[in-house]
């Protein structure tokens, strides 16, 4: 839940959007007048920090959100401004973002999806800022266990990696915790007392990425009133870890490909090229030989990144990790929220290995702190875990356990006495769960009475 301060002169669309944001379960404050705002961060200086997004419309008759976003930026940098209207304007756009808005739309009743893409984009990003700064001038302690041999063999592969400042290409699904290794790898790198900066290119508008990679000198567009460092040039002697590198547009792509081979960037708007030292690690989702396929990535910056290649498995093809990472996180947010419930139930351990986890650790990471919160006692239960507990059922013993081994013509008299057993003798369930006809369960029972007769043991 973030909390976002939302400036709008239009009394309708400032309630839609309110109630959009607070159906996104966020903290929304309104003003319908921006000088109202000025006035009580003038009057209190810790009015504006405490949010983690401003939304404003461009059109207001007392002061325009492209004014409010020069007085504010004073006030706070990393909280980032969307800025909305009903009427498009491309040179108040272009402005808008030179300013450093995150965003700007026009306003549509008709795509309210639109707009929350729009705000997960810009708190993404807020994240990023907050990451790194927390990240400067601290050295990064990673550690990486794993139960699961496909993992080991990842860990490894980490650990030469580490030995060299070859770049790095880290591909796996999203939430599969590549950012994690390239941590590690940095961690265990000789580079390890210099900066690790972490860069999520698909949540940096592409019309601010080259500064934010780059930096800018004063005086280089409207807005840039100080010279800004790059994320490059602040990596120096460390390690840049760009994830999802397979959303950079194409012309971005040129320039990166440039300052991996030349070792040199140039702030936009300077003439001046600064030598850098940096390692770079690269991570994406995408299959990137598809991507240029569809000529959507540069097949030589491609084989650039690709010097040393990490695939993370999905955490379903490594589910020996599942409790330990489960616990992990279990003690992480008894901690966070201080609660008691300090295990898992053999049942709630059962249900977490038979999920799917299609967001990956990730998901398995969320699973548990919504547990935590949930949870009333020292124990977390499968119904704290708030997930699919039909799953358990489908996946009893008592359906599946065997005495012997049969042959497949008694395997299937067997298997259908159970099922029927477990319908509690109805034949139209039976015949369902088995995907036959009800006249072939007929024939079956006929079939294993006929064989009780004979004196051949079923069960």
């Amino acid at each position: 839940m973030a909390k976002i301060l939302l400036v709008d002169d239009d009394v309708t669309s400032k309630i839609f959007y309110e109630n959009l944001l607070q159906k996104l379960e966020h903290n929304v404050v309104t003003f319908s007048d921006p000088l109202t705002v000025l006035s009580q961060a003038s009057a209190d200086a810790e009015f504006l920090s405490g949010f983690d997004l401003f939304v404003f419309d461009v059109y207001m008759p007392e002061l325009s959100g492209l004014d409010l976003v020069k007085k504010l930026k004073s006030y706070t940098y990393q909280t980032p401004v969307l800025l909305f209207t009903g009427d498009a304007n491309i040179d108040d756009a272009v402005e808008g973002l030179r300013l450093g808005a995150h965003d700007y739309m026009i306003k549509n009743f008709d795509e309210p999806d639109k707009f929350c893409q729009i705000v997960g984009k810009a708190l993404s990003h807020r994240k990023v800022l907050i990451e790194n700064a927390k990240n400067k001038n601290s050295k990064i302690n990673t550690t990486v266990e794993t139960r699961s041999n496909l993992m080991k063999v990842v860990i490894n592969h980490a650990q030469i990696a580490s030995e060299s400042d070859a770049t790095v290409l880290i591909t796996g699904e999203s939430g599969t915790g590549k950012e994690i290794y390239a941590r590690y790898i940095h961690s265990e790198s000789g580079r390890s007392n210099e900066e690790f900066i972490s860069v999520n290119c698909s949540a940096i508008p592409s019309e601010l990425i080259e500064s934010e990679l780059f930096g800018h000198v004063k005086g280089a567009f409207t807005g840039a009133s100080h010279d800004r460092v790059g994320l490059f040039e602040q990596a120096n002697n460390g390690t840049l870890f760009l994830d999802e590198i397979g959303e950079m547009e194409l012309h971005l792509q040129s320039k990166l490909l440039k300052v991996i081979q030349d070792r040199e960037i140039r702030p936009v708007g300077s003439s001046q090229k600064i030598k850098i030292d940096v390692r770079l690690i690269a991570a994406t989702n995408r299959t990137l030989k598809e991507e240029i396929q569809k000529k959507n990535f540069r097949e030589d910056l491609f084989y650039r990144l690709n010097v040393i290649s990490l695939k993370i498995p999905a955490l379903r093809e490594r589910s020996e990790d599942i409790p330990m990472l489960a616990y992990h996180f279990l003690n992480k947010y008894c901690d966070q929220y201080k609660k008691e419930c300090r295990n898992l139930t053999p049942k709630s351990l059962e249900l977490l290995e038979l999920q799917k986890w299609e967001g990956n650790v990730r998901e398995l990471e969320n699973a548990i702190e919504r547990a935590v919160i949930f949870s009333k006692s020292d124990l977390i239960e499968p119904k704290d875990l708030k997930l699919n507990l039909s799953i358990l059922n489908e996946n009893s013993d008592s359906l599946f356990q065997f005495d012997r081994v049969y042959s497949l013509k008694e395997l299937e008299h067997v298997y259908t006495q159970m099922v029927l057993d477990y319908n509690k003798g109805d034949l139209d369930q039976t015949a369902q769960d088995l995907g036959v006809s009800k006249r072939s369960v007929y024939r079956k029972i006929k079939e294993i009475t006929e064989s009780k007769a004979e004196s051949t043991p079923l069960n």
